[in-house]
């Protein structure tokens, strides 16, 4: 009959192992260092057995490439956020934004780039100012509106999730959420007239269709599914009309993420 690891050694190596789990995804370790405690770990649990079972070296090995694979995957994850102070998508020319690039860790080494018609793939250094990952713009223009997103400095695939900026030349802009929603929230839309800076009465449209009147300039969407993702946009009669900004909506928070 096969000998295996007695039930108490091997919650001590389990609990070993989790506590390597935790610094592999916090990538805490290199790639040498790893190699040596995954031994060291093997090693605890025929120590404290007093034996080398095959189903001790079995429960090792998996629990092992497990690591592995969760070594990989962290790799690969993105795990650094971009965002926007002040929270919206549309700006005013002459306004200011701040962009940041949120790593706990890693809080420094990333720069943020863009696409726009002034060019592709450049970095905050050209077009703004970058302060270790804050990146700050002043007095903006509409040649800035476009694509931005974090990306490592180090010239690695690393990078986040891109959001879409808008800068109009106009004198009515949305102000409505630059990052994806969560199912089941309320989600206000607000229509911003230049000048003056009191709310006015506005009309709301969804995809270019009409979708209501908020007397005082604001308009919430109650419960957001994905039946509410598109693209919207506001009117102020008498002074315009906003650019559009999408929308999007993304699954409810699962119990064991609460």
């Amino acid at each position: 009959m096969t000998t295996r690891c007695g039930q108490e050694k091997l919650e001590m190596f389990y609990q070993r192992s989790k506590s390597l789990t935790i610094k592999l995804c916090g990538r805490l370790k290199d790639d040498v260092e790893i190699q040596e405690e995954e031994e060291d770990v093997f090693s605890e649990c025929q120590t404290a057995a007093g034996l080398i079972g095959s189903s001790c070296r079995m429960e090792g090995t998996s629990v092992l490439r497990l690591l592995a694979l969760i070594s990989l995957l962290s790799r690969s994850t993105n795990q650094v956020h971009l965002t926007v102070s002040p929270s919206r998508s549309q700006f005013f020319i002459r306004e200011s934004v701040t962009l940041i690039c949120e790593d706990e860790n890693r809080p420094d080494g990333w720069t943020v780039r863009r696409n726009t018609t002034r060019g592709t793939r450049t970095r905050c250094e050209v077009w703004g100012k970058l302060n270790c990952s804050t990146c700050n713009m002043n007095y903006l223009v509409p040649l800035d509106t476009g694509l931005y997103w974090c990306e490592s400095m180090s010239g690695s695939s690393s990078s986040s999730s891109s959001i879409q900026l808008s800068v109009s030349g106009g004198s009515v802009i949305l102000q409505s959420p630059v990052l994806p929603v969560m199912e089941g929230d309320d989600v206000t839309l607000s229509c911003r007239a230049k000048n003056p800076t009191h709310n006015l009465p506005a009309a709301f449209y969804k995809d270019g269709s009409f979708i209501g009147d908020g007397p005082s300039g604001h308009m919430t969407l109650l419960h957001v599914s994905s039946s509410d993702e598109g693209l919207y946009k506001c009117n102020v009669k008498g002074h315009g009309e906003s650019p559009s900004s999408r929308i999007s909506v993304k699954g409810q928070r699962s119990a064991a993420s609460l």
